[in-house]
């Protein structure tokens, strides 16, 4: 409570405390991290691109693919990979429950409603939905409606909408998170993202289980942001003096 730009954020354990967001970006041969971001704000969607951009220009290059969890993926950003050179492995938020079957869910999500060849879509009980037409949303992106036309009496109305009749919202874009999702679950898709989970996770725990980093001992943002580098720096130098040791302690005779 001592450091006044450390806003109070909620944890995975459920508490909240003042606290800082580090984010980094790791080398997938070594384990090596690349960049590192300290924020005053949880993940968002745009943090995924500058992050990128800094793993780049540190490493003189570019990564031949991204991989990131779902707090860096919106419609915004599967916008803007479309462009770039790299290729992105990232899920959205609903990705998981995208998976599961619709009736072993207590409530039906957007992905329960799906979409013929023709742009026609149906609800969970597989009658159609009435396409209301186009509406601009807010930063002028295009979102379609539908409304449900046979809601009155139907068994799964529970499980779909308390109002009497569903409604859906769809973002044009959708055709872009189904692209990405289909990437996700293709062979190479989950074999690249299931790497993740032994990449960038292990260094933070690293840091807080191993090393006992568990709290700031500096106050302030800039002092916040170069106590994590100073962090990330020391763990580089282990992978060094671990996959080159000859290197790391080259000498020359007299």
């Amino acid at each position: 409570m001592s450091d006044p730009d450390a806003p109070v954020m909620r944890h995975k354990d459920g508490t909240s405390k003042p606290s800082y967001n580090h984010q980094s970006a790791v080398d997938g041969t070594y384990g090596v991290t690349t960049a590192v971001r300290t924020t005053q704000a949880s993940d968002k969607a745009e943090d995924l691109l500058d992050v990128v951009d800094a793993s780049n220009e540190n490493t003189e290059g570019r990564h031949e693919s991204v991989s990131a969890d779902s707090g860096f993926c919106d419609y915004d950003v599967l916008e803007n990979v479309e462009q770039r050179p790299e290729e992105f492995y990232v899920p959205d938020k609903g990705f998981e429950k995208a998976k599961k079957n619709p009736e072993e869910k207590n409530k039906y999500g957007g992905e329960d409603f799906p979409k013929d060849d023709g742009g026609n879509r149906s609800c969970p009980a597989g009658k159609p939905m009435k396409h209301m037409g186009q509406v601009t949303g807010s930063g002028g992106k295009t979102v379609e409606k539908y409304e449900g036309t046979a809601c009155e009496g139907c068994a799964k109305k529970s499980k779909c909408t308390t109002a009497e009749v569903r409604t859906l919202s769809v973002d044009a874009r959708e055709p872009l998170r189904d692209k990405m999702r289909e990437k996700l679950m293709s062979e190479k898709g989950r074999e690249i993202y299931m790497k993740r989970q032994g990449l960038v996770e292990p260094t933070h725990g690293d840091d807080q289980k191993n090393r006992g980093w568990i709290q700031h001992h500096l106050r302030g943002l800039a002092k916040a942001t170069a106590e994590f580098t100073l962090i990330r720096i020391a763990a580089n130098l282990g992978k060094i003096i671990k996959y080159r040791p000859d290197e790391m302690l080259a000498w020359s005779p007299t």
